[in-house]
C-alpha cells in the first residue's frame, strides 16, 4: 500500500520524520522531537497534532519544561527551513493561503454533497474544517485532563475529528494512519483494515476522475460516494480503537526501563523457595 501512495506526494518523509519524533520523545530529547515535528509541519498539518498531544502529555505530568522545548523547537526548525524558501520563492506559501478558499476535494466527506448534486459552499466547506480543528483541539484537552491517555491515544483521537472534518482527504494522506497504528501495537488484521480501505479508495479516486473523461470505464459519483464513506467509517474505527487502548503510550525516563517491565511479575519459576 505505501508503494502507490509514495509515488503521488512525499507524505512519506513527514510521516517518518513524525515516526522519528516520537522516537526522540520517548528517548528524552524534547528538543530533536519538536524540531522533527516542525518539519513534519511542512509537508501536512497532521503533525500539529501529535505536537498537540506531547504538550499536553508532559504538562499533565508535571513537565512544562518538556512541553515549551519541544514546542519551541518545533518553530525554530520550521522557521529555518521556511524562511530561506519564502525568501527563493515568495509563491511557496501559496498552497497555504488556497486552504482558505478551496472547496470539498477527494476523499472527504465534505464531498459527499457534491457527488449526490448539492455542493456545499466554500465559505461553509472552510468554516466546518476550522471548526473541526478547534473541536479536534479541545477534545485533546478534555481528555488529557480526564483520562491518562498517553500521547499516541490523543493523537488519534484530534485526528478522527479533523480527518472527518477536513475539506480534502486526498488518498496519501492514509500514510498518517500509520505511525498512530504502528506505535499503539494494534493487532494485525486492523491493519489489513487500513490498507484495504486505502487501497480501495486509491483505485476509486482514479476510476471517478476517468469517469469525466470516460464515462464507460470511469465510476460514476453515487459509487465513489460509497467509497468515500467506507473510509471515512474506517478511518472513525481504527482512531476509535487506538484512542480506546487500555494502555497507554508512556515515556519512560532517560536510561531507565518502561515502568510495565520494572513492575512485571517474577515468574513462578524463577521465585524464591522459602527454607525448608
Amino acid at each position: 500500500m505505501l508503494v502507490p501512495l509514495a509515488l503521488v506526494s512525499t507524505d512519506l518523509l513527514g510521516v517518518v520524520l513524525t515516526l522519528l519524533a516520537l522516537w526522540a520523545w520517548q528517548r528524552g530529547r524534547p528538543w530533536l522531537a519538536g524540531a522533527l515535528l516542525g518539519w513534519a509541519l511542512l509537508v501536512r498539518p497532521f503533525p500539529l497534532l501529535v505536537l498537540l498531544a506531547l504538550v499536553l502529555v508532559a504538562v499533565r505530568d508535571g513537565r512544562p519544561l518538556r512541553a515549551a522545548q519541544a514546542v519551541v523547537g518545533a518553530a525554530l526548525a520550521a522557521l529555518v527551513l521556511l524562511v530561506p524558501l519564502v525568501a527563493v520563492q515568495p509563491r511557496a506559501l501559496t498552497a497555504a493561503e488556497q486552504w482558505w478558499s478551496q472547496g470539498a476535494g477527494y476523499g472527504a466527506l465534505q464531498m459527499l454533497p457534491r457527488l449526490v448534486g448539492f455542493p456545499l459552499l466554500t465559505t461553509a466547506s472552510t468554516w466546518v474544517a476550522v471548526g473541526g480543528w478547534v473541536a479536534a483541539v479541545a477534545l485533546a484537552v478534555l481528555l488529557s485532563r480526564r483520562t491518562r491517555l498517553g500521547a499516541v491515544q490523543l493523537a488519534a483521537a484530534s485526528t478522527a475529528v479533523v480527518a472527518l472534518t477536513a475539506p480534502s482527504l486526498s488518498v496519501q494522506s492514509g500514510m498518517w494512519l500509520l505511525p498512530l497504528l504502528v506505535l499503539s501495537v494494534r493487532p494485525w488484521w486492523e491493519h489489513l483494515v487500513w490498507a484495504a480501505a486505502e487501497t480501495l479508495h486509491f483505485v476509486a479516486t482514479w476510476l471517478h476522475i476517468a469517469f469525466d473523461s470516460d464515462p464507460g470505464r470511469g465510476l460514476p459519483p453515487l459509487a465513489y460516494a460509497v467509497v468515500v464513506l467506507l473510509r471515512a467509517l474506517a478511518w472513525a474505527w481504527l482512531l476509535w480503537r487506538i484512542a480506546d487502548e487500555r494502555a497507554p503510550f508512556r515515556t519512560p525516563p532517560p536510561g531507565g526501563s518502561p515502568p510495565a517491565a520494572r513492575s512485571a511479575p517474577v515468574p513462578a519459576a524463577g521465585r524464591p523457595r522459602p527454607a525448608a
